[in-house]
Parts: C-alpha cells; sequence; structure tokens
C-alpha cells in the first residue's frame, strides 16, 4: 500500500484512476501530457500522447488556451463500465482503445477540458454547451490534423469505431424514428445526448461560415473567460454570436430556425441551358421541400471550359436563378461541398455512404 499526497493550484475535482499502466509523458506547448495505457494492450502510448499535443494545438487558437496544466488520458478494461468515455477536470478515462488512435473520441472527450469542465454547462438545452461542442471539437480536431474532406466525412457519416447515431445519416435516422426535437429543448437523456452530438455539431460547424474564423473564434474565447468556473446556457451562446457577428450574417433567423424547430433543410436542384449560342447561360430551381430554410447554399456550375462556384441565398419555397456561363454547361450540382446539414439519398437506411475512413 502506499499513500500519495497531491497538492493543484488551480481548482480541480477529485477523480482519479489507478491502474499497472505503462506511461508515456511528454511536455507539448507547456502542457504535461501522459498516456496512461494497459499493460496487456496493443495501444501504443507514444501515439496518444502525441495525438492529444496535436489536438489541444489544433483547437486551442479557436477555443482559447487549454484550462488546465496537464492533460492525460487513461484507458480502462472493456466491460468495466457501461461507457465508453468520461471527461473529468485534466484527464480522461476510455475503454476499448486499439493500435490506432480513434482521433474523434480522444478529441471529443478532451473539448470537455474546455466545454463541460472549465465552462460548465446548465438548461436550456446543456446538451448543446457540453456534449455538442465538445462533438464540434472532434470535428475541428479532424479538420486541423487530417484535413478538410476527412472533416466532412466525419460529420456525415461518422467513422468506424465510434457511435453511427452522431452524424447526419444517425440524425436522419432519429428522425425517421421520430425522435426529432427543437435543440433548445434538448433534455439530459441519452437521446437527446445523440441529438446533440449527431445535428447540434452540425449547427456549430454551419455557424462558422456564418460568421466567419475571427468571430467564430473571438466568441468562443470571450465565452470560456465570461463562464470560467460557472454554468453557461445556449441562450448564453446565442447572445454572444448575436451580439459580436456582423448583422449581414442574420443569426437572429439562423438561430431560430436551426435551435428553436426540429428538422433540417430538403432541398431539390433541377437546372436548363438558356441564353444563347453567343452568350450561353444557365437557369437553376431549386425547390425546398417542407419547412423553408434562410440558407446561402453554393451550387458548382460545370461548364466545358470550366467549373464555377456561385452561393446562392435562399429564402423561399421555390426560387429560380439565372448565370452567364462561358461555354455549354454539362452539370449542376447542390452543395458540391456539403456545407448544410441538409437530407441526402445517402442517408437512407441501408444506402452505401462515400468511403469511410478507419480509426
Amino acid at each position: 500500500m502506499r499513500v500519495e499526497t497531491w497538492r493543484s493550484d488551480v481548482p480541480v475535482a477529485r477523480s482519479f484512476v489507478a491502474g499497472a499502466y505503462r506511461v508515456e509523458r511528454r511536455t507539448i506547448a507547456g502542457h504535461q501530457i501522459a498516456a496512461y495505457l494497459l499493460p496487456d494492450g496493443n495501444a501504443d502510448p507514444t501515439s496518444y500522447a502525441e495525438s492529444i499535443g496535436k489536438i489541444i494545438a489544433t483547437l486551442s487558437p479557436i477555443f482559447g488556451p487549454y484550462p488546465y496544466e496537464a492533460y492525460a488520458i487513461a484507458e480502462i478494461p472493456e466491460g468495466l463500465v457501461t461507457w465508453t468515455g468520461s471527461s473529468e477536470q485534466g484527464f480522461f478515462m476510455a475503454s476499448g482503445l486499439g493500435s490506432h488512435v480513434n482521433l474523434p473520441l480522444v478529441a471529443h472527450e478532451l473539448t470537455h477540458g474546455w466545454w463541460g469542465n472549465h465552462v460548465q454547462s446548465t438548461d436550456p438545452a446543456a446538451q448543446m454547451t457540453s456534449e455538442a461542442l465538445a462533438q464540434l471539437g472532434a470535428a475541428l480536431a479532424i479538420e486541423g490534423i487530417e484535413g478538410h474532406d476527412a472533416a466532412v466525412e466525419f460529420l456525415r457519416f461518422s467513422r468506424d469505431g465510434y457511435s453511427d447515431r452522431q452524424c447526419a445519416r444517425g440524425y436522419f435516422a432519429m428522425r425517421a424514428e421520430g425522435l426529432d426535437k427543437p435543440l433548445m429543448e434538448l433534455s439530459g437523456s441519452m437521446q437527446d445526448h445523440h441529438l446533440a452530438d449527431a445535428k447540434g455539431h452540425w449547427v456549430y460547424w454551419m455557424l462558422r461560415d456564418r460568421v466567419g474564423e475571427s468571430v467564430y473564434a473571438t466568441v468562443f474565447q470571450s465565452l470560456q473567460r465570461e463562464f470560467a468556473g460557472r454554468a453557461m446556457s445556449l441562450t448564453d451562446v446565442r447572445r454572444a454570436f448575436v451580439a459580436t457577428a456582423p448583422p449581414s450574417a442574420d443569426l437572429k433567423t439562423f438561430f431560430a430556425e436551426w435551435l428553436d424547430r426540429a428538422g433540417a433543410p430538403d432541398l431539390a436542384l433541377t437546372w436548363h441551358a438558356a441564353g444563347s449560342t453567343e452568350q450561353p447561360a444557365v437557369e437553376i430551381t431549386i425547390t425546398q421541400r417542407g419547412t423553408v430554410y434562410h440558407l446561402p447554399v453554393d451550387v458548382a456550375i460545370d461548364a466545358d471550359r470550366d467549373t464555377v462556384v456561385r452561393t446562392i441565398r435562399l429564402t423561399r419555397a421555390r426560387e429560380t436563378f439565372r448565370f452567364p456561363t462561358t461555354s455549354p454547361v454539362r452539370a449542376v450540382l447542390l452543395d458540391p461541398g456539403n456545407r448544410i446539414l441538409r437530407w441526402q439519398p445517402e442517408y437512407e437506411p441501408g444506402a452505401s455512404s462515400a468511403p469511410r475512413k478507419s480509426t
């Protein structure tokens, strides 16, 4: 038996885990990083320690400096508990760690250091200021480490080794099951946890396009300072972004449509060639089936000589737009970068998705 005395100059919850671990320690950007992995497991402590450092380096410019001096991952045996990960103040516990780093899991739990631990959450919609922001952190970490396309793939289809509910396809499956509800009305249930992690992080992801990266980081960092050590609600987040973003972002409408009601856009596009041989053009009609959203949506116009992406602002159920082109048009693609959470055939149960990246 051994007795140890610990002291922290920063107030933290007294959580701990103990075991016969293989340990990797290092200092990255002034933070003490450690990985505590089971002796009979196949997870590489060096890979996990390095990944933690990369995640902190990716998210700190957005959320602000990491709130704790140290951060560690501690592996626990599978079957010991019913959950996959639990984030504490300064470390997190996880089960089922493999030889390859489960980047979204590590990033999600690490992001709770900012949202859930340093800044706590409270109603209304406490899941949106804890779980959804942690899931946003997972998407942003994937974007910073693996690239934008990998992040979009995760947002749409999750990935192997992670919850298949917590993505766009999972959201539309829950919607088909009658489990959808306004994000402002999320409770503490596990079902609402899934909604926060399937749709909520998409709302925060799209918010960046509305306000720009500078405002995005400015507001998140000011929220970290203002609510450090106390609870923050989704109403507080809304108020901060509306107060800081330019009027052109129209965030009151954005939040009303994405937070105060259930659902997501369902868009259909048709097009035909217009103009003349000397002055070719294309006429595009976009129909919003069901509830109408105010959306900036990209369309890629693929002509013989070039491909041009234009942003169309939708405000009505059916709208037609006409654009000049340099040559005859071969195809027009709606939202080619998948920047909007919207119904797509790939989300139909049983439909094949784009290639899924393994963890």
